[in-house]
């Protein structure tokens, strides 16, 4: 069974937001809500929105993967905006699109993941970077998974996306009895990261949910 990142896909189409949110003292970990700032750019909800701090997914999309799916629970989200915007009269061809509030689009939720997995420090190909200098904990860097680069064509004046897959034997490997039947997890050695099974991405997949990428990150053994 392989294992997946989730990545914001950054094609352009969706609304993106910006997070905000507070920490823990000890240990310093974020805590719920999570707050997000529309950016401008685009009025469109995709199933899955990215804020750089969590997951946000519509409420449908939630409670769809919560009747399947353990490892995580639907988080308040909560909105902000700056006084000074105020939504135009009209629109023209200069007014870029973006979320107003107050909000009127789908019930949203974040993905807020409560399972935490310990990778297999003999088999994974992780690198140990030295302790935190705030939180304390060991950093790691992981090779020869998946990536995604955005590379800039000179001739075209337009990026294009540049995938490179993960080297065979490498990334980062989990014991089946470290996942307890979880398929959606954080890995201890990379924080900040959220991670999924094959059979949550095929669903994803199946059901044709908008706005969200993987990166082949490793395998459960």
């Amino acid at each position: 069974m392989k294992l997946w990142q989730l990545k914001d896909p950054r094609g352009g189409r969706f609304a993106v937001a910006g997070g905000r949110g507070k920490w823990s003292d000890p240990p310093s970990r974020r805590v719920q809500p999570l707050i997000v700032e529309w950016e401008p750019g685009s009025d469109l909800i995709g199933d899955f929105t990215w804020s750089g701090l969590g997951i946000v997914v519509t409420e449908r999309v939630g409670k769809m993967l919560l009747e399947r799916f353990s490892g995580f629970e639907l988080g308040p989200v909560e909105m902000i905006q700056n006084p000074k915007l105020k939504r135009p009269q009209r629109t023209t061809r200069r007014t870029r699109p973006r979320i107003w509030l107050p909000y009127q689009g789908p019930p949203l939720y974040e993905l807020w993941v409560t399972a935490w997995v310990d990778a297999d420090l003999q088999r994974s190909t992780l690198e140990a970077r030295g302790l935190h200098p705030d939180f304390g904990h060991m950093c790691y860097q992981v090779h020869g998974v998946e990536q995604v680069d955005v590379c800039w064509d000179r001739e075209a004046l337009k990026g294009h996306v540049v995938r490179t897959p993960r080297e065979p034997g490498k990334g980062v490997y989990v014991a089946e009895g470290a996942l307890r039947g979880i398929d959606i997890f954080n890995l201890a050695q990379l924080p900040g990261l959220d991670h999924c099974t094959d059979r949550v991405r095929d669903f994803i997949f199946e059901q044709q949910f908008t706005n969200v990428d993987f990166l082949e990150m490793g395998e459960a053994f």
